[in-house]
């Protein structure tokens, strides 16, 4: 009797422990987990994000005051709260430069790409029915204002036709330092800080060169995962 008593107990502790197997996956399908609905989770029209956060056109969870304003992404639905959503960015407008005859895209996207996303971005926008795409090195210049050096037929020598670290690039390609603000025109609208253009490093493919127009120098970044920067596409007038 004594034997077959103890063996009630490892009975029950089996019984019990399938009990809560099964009743694990029905309790959590119940219960909100505490971190869902927050930044960078996943959401859709069934699913809601926390207070604070809104649901993006890539279906996830971002902080309120990032989405849906101009240059930053649309909210769920391709909604804006201010411009138009084109291929998930609320656009306000274009500016056309009437120096070179180029479109540009304006304001610039408030958020930092890497190179390849660059370049998808701006082959893949539809606003106003155009084709745009990543500005060449030259392209990007052109937008430089107050800077001899860095300007167009500057001593700058980094251009679509000189592409490699040396001898294009010298000493005139540090930009200037002279004045507060970005060295652009004064309709043009986005985060003054280092942009993307289309042209690799001759010498180099890995790395594609760029302007930051807070000081316009002239340098490259990697075009890989660790390499961030700004996006403005351009296309032809009119």
């Amino acid at each position: 009797m004594d034997g077959r008593r103890k063996m009630k107990k490892p009975i029950i502790c089996f019984v019990l422990l399938i009990s809560i197997l099964f009743l694990l996956p029905l309790f959590h399908s119940c219960v909100s987990l505490p971190t869902e609905g927050n930044s960078g989770e996943p959401c859709n029209a069934s699913e809601t994000c926390l207070p604070g956060y809104a649901c993006t056109s890539s279906n996830d969870c971002r902080s309120s005051s990032s989405v849906g304003h101009i240059g930053q992404i649309c909210k769920s639905g391709n909604v804006c709260l201010e411009g138009t959503c084109v291929s998930g960015i609320c656009v306000q407008g274009i500016w056309t430069d009437t120096t070179t005859g180029y479109v540009w895209m304006n304001p610039s996207p408030s958020y930092y790409m890497t190179w390849q996303s660059a370049v998808d971005f701006c082959n893949n926008l539809t606003f106003d029915g155009k084709q745009w795409h990543l500005p060449t090195i030259s392209e990007l210049r052109t937008l430089i204002r107050n800077c001899p050096e860095t300007q167009t037929g500057g001593a700058c020598g980094v251009i679509d036709s000189c592409l490699s670290y040396s001898p294009c690039w010298t000493s005139a390609c540090d930009g200037c330092v002279s004045k507060s603000g970005c060295y652009w025109d004064s309709n043009l609208q986005g985060t003054c800080s280092w942009y993307w253009s289309s042209s690799s490093r001759a010498d180099n493919t890995g790395d594609a060169w760029g302007v930051g127009f807070y000081q316009v120098i002239l340098s490259y970044n990697y075009k890989t995962n660790y390499g961030y920067g700004s996006v403005r596409c351009v296309r032809a007038g009119p």
